[in-house]
């Protein structure tokens, strides 16, 4: 990085549409503004907002539509001029498949044995890959209305719904984020320990170690932090996707702790940030 500052917010489980709770949204809705506000004020300019999933409770459309009025409030409010924003999905950013379902047995067995279907990978008609792109629909929908104007054109998608890399430049540093659906197994209902994140989400297309050295950041967005992940998918995570010594930050949420920090990027060593962070 040169001596300019890359400052960032990272927001994450808004969960538009969560019904006992939803009364309690307006005030709070205020004083985030609010605090961004204040943020702005004394950041000068925010570069990224970064959302790491549960942008609903259901995955329902009228959700989506719901949240982006709510993330395009955030935006004229980080601006001018408007971060760019970036976004992976959530276990409540899908709709479930129905109880006993194929689908669903076939996501338990992968869960359960830590290996997918022979066809995962391979075949896009394969049972497994057909029921996930089918739970994620509303959310490809609504991501793919918006990419363009949120993300940019230069985007390689992965195999799964919210899989996707890409690259921005900011103040001559090239910045590469990479976003990876870590919720694609809850397509019941979870449980800590058991779920997959890979690489091979992307298939042969990407060679992350090349890739990172065309970059002075890295950003990481999942959903799950690393200890909802099989021990498998915990050490590629920290092994092959960002080694301590890559300088990836890898950003996440799920866990429903709000922690506002700041970091200085200098050591370039991979920093894993829970739930709300402006660095």
């Amino acid at each position: 990085m040169t001596k300019d500052k890359l400052t960032w917010l990272h927001l994450t489980d808004l969960h538009v549409g969560m019904g006992p709770d939803a009364h309690l949204w307006p005030n709070a809705r205020q004083q985030v503004q609010a605090d961004i506000r204040a943020l702005k004020q004394k950041l000068g300019l925010i570069d990224f907002v970064f959302f790491t999933g549960d942008i609903t409770q259901k995955g329902t459309e009228d959700e989506f539509l719901r949240a982006t009025k709510e993330i395009e409030e955030l935006l004229d409010i980080t601006g001018p001029p408007r971060p760019k924003f970036a976004c992976v999905p959530g276990n409540h950013d899908l709709k479930l498949p129905s109880n006993g379902s194929g689908v669903s047995s076939l996501a338990e067995g992968f869960r359960r044995t830590g290996k997918p279907p022979a066809e995962f990978w391979d075949d896009d008609e394969s049972d497994l890959r057909k029921g996930i792109q089918e739970a994620f629909k509303n959310w490809t929908q609504w991501a793919e209305k918006h990419h363009t104007e949120w993300w940019g054109d230069d985007l390689l998608k992965g195999l799964l719904p919210g899989d996707v890399i890409f690259s921005t430049e900011i103040r001559g540093n090239r910045i590469g984020i990479i976003g990876i659906n870590s919720a694609y197994l809850q397509l019941s209902r979870g449980i800590q320990g058991d779920l997959s994140l890979s690489l091979r989400q992307f298939q042969n297309n990407f060679d992350i170690s090349r890739w990172r050295q065309k970059h002075s950041v890295i950003f990481l967005l999942t959903h799950h932090p690393g200890s909802w992940l099989a021990k498998g998918s915990r050490n590629h995570l920290r092994n092959e996707i960002a080694p301590a010594s890559s300088g990836v930050i890898h950003l996440f949420g799920h866990n429903h702790a709000p922690v506002l920090s700041v970091g200085d990027l200098s050591d370039r060593k991979s920093t894993r940030l829970n739930s709300s962070h402006i660095p």
